[in-house]
């Protein structure tokens, strides 16, 4: 009998949402913002006067789903939109005292969940898990959003 192939659609799936929930969890409790927020708080950070759109581009949402995680970090006071520069139309996004705060304090953070994540796994198996994750989100990413 030939040996059942791993259902990976399900373990990404349960992974996904497992990983999904920890994160917000720890974030709320540990900082005061969702999961979504503090990575996209971390682009931001690294990325002064960036647009919604950019933000968006790198978390892989939608326009509409950027639009309200932003409004969101305004409203709580992490994020705040500005004139760009070099277009007064444009709003660029700053990330506030409050909102570098909690991008500080999320570091650490981040670099426990990953240490958790990798734990008993070779660097090796990491490299090939980061490839075959990187392989499924550019095979099956919306161009539209």
């Amino acid at each position: 009998m030939a040996a059942r192939k791993p259902r990976l659609v399900l373990l990404l799936s349960r992974a996904q949402r497992a990983l999904s929930r920890a994160v917000a969890r720890r974030t709320q409790d540990q900082l005061g913002v969702s999961g979504a927020q503090m990575g996209a708080l971390f682009f931001v950070a690294g990325h002064p006067g960036c647009v919604q759109g950019d933000v968006g581009r790198e978390l892989g949402i939608n326009k509409a789903a950027a639009s309200k995680l932003v409004s969101r970090m305004v409203e709580a006071g992490i994020v705040e939109r500005r004139s760009a520069a070099d277009d007064g139309r444009a709003l660029a996004l700053h990330v506030t005292p409050r909102g570098q705060a909690a991008a500080d304090a999320g570091r650490p953070l981040v670099r426990s969940l990953n240490d958790e994540l990798t734990s008993g796994f070779t660097a090796a198996d990491m490299e090939t898990v980061a490839r075959f994750l990187t392989a499924v989100a550019d095979r099956f990413e919306d161009p539209h959003d």
